[in-house]
C-alpha cells in the first residue's frame, strides 16, 4: 500500500518519523516549484509524505503554495497597533 510512497521519498518502511521528515525536506528542496522543480513531482512527493505520516485525513487536504514578497510578512493590524501616530492634545 505505501511501497510507492517509500520509493518516491527514498526511505525504508521501518524508518522513524524523524527520518521521514528529513527525507521529505530533501525531496522538497529538490522538487519545489518555487525553486525550479516540477509541480506534479512535488505534489506526488507531498502525497507520499502525507500518506506515510497519516496526514491524508487532516482537515486541510488542499495545500496552497505561494511565494512571499521580499521582506518580513507582518500582519497589517499588528503593525498598526505598534506604530500608531502620536496623539495630539
Amino acid at each position: 500500500m505505501t511501497d510507492w510512497a517509500h520509493e518516491v521519498l527514498g526511505t525504508a518502511p521501518d524508518d522513524a518519523p524523524v527520518r521521514l521528515k528529513a527525507a521529505f525536506r530533501r525531496f522538497a528542496r529538490a522538487h519545489h516549484p518555487d525553486l525550479g522543480g516540477d509541480l506534479a513531482t512535488f505534489r506526488r512527493g507531498l502525497e507520499a509524505y502525507r500518506k506515510l505520516t497519516g496526514a491524508e485525513n487532516s482537515p486541510a487536504p488542499n495545500v496552497v503554495f505561494y511565494r512571499r514578497a521580499r521582506g518580513l510578512a507582518i500582519p497589517l493590524e499588528w503593525w498598526r497597533r505598534r506604530h500608531r501616530p502620536p496623539r495630539v492634545h
